[in-house]
């Protein structure tokens, strides 16, 4: 079979759908990958995949998006595929639109969370656009014959919305995580010592690592900042640690001066990095106090893998992954005091911390693997014999 792949950018397919792709593309399908050139499209045609590329932008603008929209119509038409898989919503939405002028098949599409727009209190710009943007998802879920949900609660809200029929639902939580290569069997000491070296770690050292992909709001920036302020007297020598990017255009954005503003020896800011295993593995948790509507953190399942205990919100996507009191702790969302706690019991208490990481691990080992995700995703989404 011919199959589309629909995606934002060439950095998260390669992260965190490399091995359903490597998967599909043993199994002998010619698989296209449609999103816009970058650093990762050398690797992803590595693993015999033919790039297609596309301009595609983030936010609302309706020119670039009618753009992106006859730029997918062209592609389609061209190569006649039988499968399009959307990811992400804009895809999700004018990727099913285009597949069904264009004769395709097959449509399938994927929440990967819902992002800001069914935020609790989302910015008013989203507010009024919200219903229009909840017709279109309706659109886009009608229109495809498949729909992945990641988390129980996106796919109930979904359902009770009547955006989408629950017959074309597929629940697989997570896309998985590669529990050979965040193993912490699989780490460079080199580059450890590097580590330990360049932030001044010793053994009486405890990190707080938190790794986002943007770093907005909603990731719970300002919860961990207050939960710092909280710990830094009574631990004096815990250390936190906290890796994202900065984006521009998006209201929900932290301003880059008032994370340098908080910077210090034992608070650290740091850009998105390569070496996220080897700082999971440096760490003594790693926390991730979310009030975004997530899919399923694939930071919390890394941090699993690697034998990690972790802490988050009992939040969308969050909940998922941790079992209360046996591979981490559940706080409630916007709540600094509760953060903090968390993180001391843990951080006072090396047998639990240890505990903690050995469940975590074997949790993701029974539930999370790439190999396990990957056979649902085959089996229910694209309904193969696997």
């Amino acid at each position: 079979m011919k199959i589309a792949v629909l995606y934002p950018d060439d950095f998260s397919i390669w992260q965190f759908k490399r091995a359903m792709i490597q998967a599909l593309v043993t199994k002998g399908h010619e698989v296209y990958i449609i999103c816009p050139s970058g650093d990762y499209i050398h690797r992803l045609e590595s693993l015999g995949i033919i790039h297609i590329s596309v301009n595609f932008y983030r936010f609302l603008n309706p020119w670039k998006d009618l753009k992106y929209f006859i730029q997918l119509y062209r592609i389609f038409r061209k190569y006649n595929f039988d499968v399009v898989h959307n990811l992400t919503i804009k895809p999700n939405i004018y990727g099913a639109i285009v597949a069904k002028l264009a004769g395709i098949r097959r449509i399938l599409g994927t929440a990967e969370g819902l992002g800001s727009v069914y935020l609790e209190n989302p910015e008013f710009k989203i507010k009024l656009l919200k219903p229009f943007i909840s017709r279109l998802y309706w659109l886009g879920c009608h229109l495809s014959d498949r729909f992945w949900f990641l988390n129980e609660d996106d796919l109930f809200f979904f359902v009770s919305q009547k955006i989408i029929d629950r017959k074309k639902t597929v629940l697989i939580k997570s896309t998985g995580v590669n529990i050979e290569e965040y193993s912490p069997h699989a780490i460079n000491h080199h580059h450890l010592m590097e580590l330990k070296e360049e932030f001044k770690i010793d053994n009486k050292t405890k990190v707080v690592l938190m790794v986002v992909a943007r770093f907005l709001w909603s990731k719970g920036v300002r919860e961990v900042i207050e939960a710092y302020e909280i710990l830094k007297y009574k631990c004096p020598n815990i250390i936190f640690i906290l890796v994202g990017a900065f984006e521009k255009g998006n209201s929900e954005s932290v301003p880059k001066n008032y994370l340098s503003e908080k910077a210090s020896n034992s608070f650290k800011v740091l850009n998105f990095r390569n070496d996220i295993k080897e700082l999971i593995f440096l760490s003594d948790l790693v926390i991730l106090p979310s009030y975004y509507r997530e899919g399923v953190p694939r930071i919390l399942l890394e941090a699993m893998s690697m034998g990690k205990p972790i802490v988050t919100t009992d939040n969308v996507g969050c909940r998922e992954v941790v079992e209360q009191g046996k591979n981490g702790f559940l706080v409630p969302v916007k709540n600094s005091e509760a953060l903090a706690n968390s993180i001391k019991i843990l951080i006072d208490d090396d047998n639990k911390r240890i505990e903690f990481g050995k469940y975590g691990r074997l949790k993701v080992e029974r539930e999370f693997s790439d190999g396990i995700i990957v056979n649902k995703i085959l089996k229910e989404l694209y309904q193969m014999n696997c």
